[in-house]
């Protein structure tokens, strides 16, 4: 008797065990799934990012910019995104800003000497991370005290790379509250991060073409000259207004 009591109760203790495994296992599968659908909405984001730029004129890029940062705050959850742009070595300041609707206001005006420790990391290439301002280091004590002066809690950060050229940084965050973000999701965020650089890359280059046509328009009509240029692989053509009137063509 003793004994069928005994291997009633094996059984009993196998079965909770089996059952428990069995619900282990499908944890970790709706974890790994969960994982695995996070990590393919974050690829489709990227990718209607990155489809908004490829053909947008430069003149558009600043707004697609903004708009394209709250996309990211909404799909991440967080409060804000904002990029700072790097006007020289370790120089730079915020120049586009997204804020969920109710949100203490950011002050527009805000550059690395508001966040100096921040910025020479970030310069660096590394990522800067914390949930809560006094997880900073000592030494990042102005940094500190600007986060906390704007609300800012959590803050997620993460350089902009044009190819290896730091060009400046993608920020995410909340006001008043704590929120993470795992590390694997905060090295994707490069990933955009490498969507804004090129676009605006890409907008420098053109601003610098434009510039140059301009001067080159400029030093051509003071020497009474005309010039012009043919792209043949766009079969396009260039033309200063004084070889449009010397050839009587029109623009």
């Amino acid at each position: 008797y003793n004994h069928e009591i005994l291997s009633a109760i094996a059984l009993i203790v196998f079965q909770a065990g089996l059952i428990f495994i069995l619900l282990l296992e499908r944890k970790r599968r709706r974890g790994a799934q969960a994982k695995l659908d996070e990590r393919l909405q974050f690829e489709e984001l990227v990718s209607r990012l990155s489809a908004k730029f490829v053909h947008l004129p430069s003149h558009h890029i600043d707004d697609q910019i903004v708009n394209s940062l709250g996309d990211v705050a909404q799909f991440l959850e967080f409060d804000f995104s904002s990029l700072s742009v790097f006007t020289g070595p370790a120089l730079g300041q915020v120049a586009f800003i997204w804020q969920a609707p109710g949100t203490p206001t950011m002050p527009s005006d805000l550059t690395e000497k508001d966040f100096p420790w921040m910025a020479r990391q970030l310069f660096a290439g590394r990522d800067v991370s914390f949930l809560d301002p006094s997880e900073l280091p000592e030494e990042a004590r102005v940094d500190r005290t600007t986060v906390e002066k704007i609300q800012n809690r959590s803050v997620h950060c993460v350089p902009l790379l044009a190819g290896e050229t730091p060009m400046g940084v993608l920020n995410v965050g909340t006001f008043g509250r704590e929120q993470g973000i795992a590390p694997d999701l905060l090295r994707r965020l490069r990933l955009l991060g490498e969507i804004f650089a090129n676009a605006l890359a890409r907008k420098r280059s053109d601003e610098a073409l434009r510039a140059s046509e301009e001067q080159i328009s400029l030093a051509a009509e003071s020497a009474n000259l005309g010039v012009w240029s043919w792209d043949i692989a766009k079969d396009s053509i260039w033309a200063t207004e004084k070889c449009r009137d010397l050839y009587g063509v029109s623009p």
